[in-house]
């Protein structure tokens, strides 16, 4: 069973990434393939943490061939830990194992971002391969490896914190120092290009960031989009987490000695929901510039998948042969459904995208702009016009639009304009030194961040 399902599935990933004009994760799909593509002529991007300095590393020899390439690359490792959950499950002597795979490559959150060039499936993979090898007694690699998962996104910290907590409790004492190499490693070679002695904390954008334009939200918000973003496995997941918290006393005593649940308490359950937590919290206090982005619980995919097998399992278990039958039916229809009732395949290309799109049209159709500085807010724009986006002599972010040259473009978007640039319309729009050659506005309007209808507007300093 499970060699059909993942044959299946991998060939649908495979179209989807090859057919879809559009992509998922927004700009910032973009911005990663643009920091991973453009690190080798700007070696200080190795180190750019909002980049992420992992995933830039790995994705940087396929972005020399172009977005597709790095969005074929992401889909390889969506597979590669989909085949793992798989080995996973049998290790842990799952029944139903083909069902792992089944729960998370169904995902509305993997399938609905399975064609981009986002961070959450690289540390999804950490957390992936560090189950793998624990299961497999091989601790010494496992906590090696999964100490760099800070920076394949920073949430990787919540999970480091929650294995120091399973070394303690089941006395491993001489793997925690490994669980800090991969920040000891990036925190010198931080330190030797900025002189920034806690480079990963001092430089980490989230910490640091000065925008507050995003707001927070309910305290419930990701549990009330759970099933929308894990499918109706969430339900199991539920189940078998009230299941598996009832040993928390004796877990925490440390009178549990069989390995396989302590694995399932401290890692499969108390990290995953550890990263839900701390998810919650920040959206729900605004915090380190929190969106509240379903994307992000990507990474915990596969954890909940091994819950949500489990709680399947459970209750299953407990009904006659029809019920079960019926139970595996209704069950299956709906997380096949799950995805393909939350988003479009092959991915569309965006509204935002498809309004640049004019606007990299028209540049191309005027000699007289072709070869002017441009300031935009979008890295879409410099990707599709083959620019390097830092190269300051032919391109700069909007926010530096102020010290713009006679004859400079300046491309405003009512969405990180006066959002993430702190640009507001007016700063150009009532500076007579900034000329309007031309207007662009969607013929169905929609909405952007904080209620700005999307338009572009395309000035000239003069």
């Amino acid at each position: 069973m499970f060699y059909l399902i993942f044959t299946i599935l991998s060939l649908f990933y495979l179209w989807n990434g090859w057919w879809s004009e559009g992509f998922n994760g927004g700009a910032d799909s973009i911005t990663h393939f643009q920091v991973a593509k453009f690190s080798w002529a700007h070696p200080y991007l190795l180190l750019d943490q909002w980049g992420k300095p992992v995933f830039t590393l790995c994705a940087s020899p396929f972005a020399q061939w172009g977005f597709k390439a790095v969005v074929f690359f992401n889909i390889a490792l969506i597979l590669w830990g989909a085949w793992l959950s798989w080995r996973i499950a049998a290790l842990l002597k799952l029944d139903n194992a083909w069902m792992v795979p089944f729960f998370a490559l169904f995902a509305p959150v993997v399938m609905g971002n399975g064609v981009s060039a986002l961070t959450e499936m690289s540390c999804a993979l950490f957390l992936i391969i560090y189950l793998y090898l624990i299961l497999r007694n091989q601790f010494v690699w496992a906590s090696l490896i999964v100490s760099f998962m800070p920076f394949a996104r920073s949430e990787g910290f919540v999970v480091l914190a929650v294995l120091f907590f399973y070394y303690v409790f089941t006395r491993r004492w001489k793997y925690i120092p490994l669980l800090v190499f991969g920040s000891v490693v990036y925190d010198v070679l931080g330190y030797l290009q900025t002189g920034q002695a806690l480079w990963i904390f001092s430089d980490n954008p989230y910490v640091t960031t000065a925008v507050n334009v995003y707001g927070g939200g309910s305290l419930f918000h990701f549990f009330l989009l759970a099933i929308p973003v894990f499918g109706v496995a969430f339900i199991f997941v539920l189940y078998a987490t009230v299941l598996k918290a009832k040993s928390c006393r004796t877990m925490l005593a440390g009178k549990v000695t069989d390995e396989h649940a302590r694995i399932w308490f401290w890692v499969i359950l108390g990290a995953s929901w550890a990263y839900f937590a701390a998810h919650t919290l920040l959206w729900w206090q605004g915090l380190w510039a929190s969106f509240g982005l379903t994307r992000v619980m990507f990474v915990i995919a596969v954890p909940f998948a091994l819950l949500a097998v489990y709680g399947f399992n459970s209750i299953a278990s407990r009904l006659g042969n029809l019920s079960r039958t019926a139970l595996s039916a209704v069950v299956i229809t709906l997380t096949v459904a799950g995805p393909f009732l939350a988003d479009d395949y092959p991915v569309p290309l965006g509204p935002e995208e498809q309004e640049y799109n004019k606007v990299i049209a028209w540049i191309a159709g005027r000699p007289e702009a072709g070869g002017k500085k441009i300031y935009a807010a979008n890295y879409y724009l410099p990707m599709q016009m083959g620019i390097d986006p830092y190269d300051k002599a032919v391109y700069e972010p909007l926010r530096s639009c102020r010290e713009a040259k006679p004859g400079d473009l300046i491309l405003w978007d009512a969405h990180f304009g006066p959002n993430e640039h702190q640009v507001p319309f007016a700063t150009l729009a009532r500076d007579r030194a900034f000329v309007l050659l031309e207007k662009w506005a969607p013929d169905q309007k929609f909405s952007t961040l904080n209620g700005y209808d999307f338009e572009l507007w395309l000035f000239e300093k003069k």
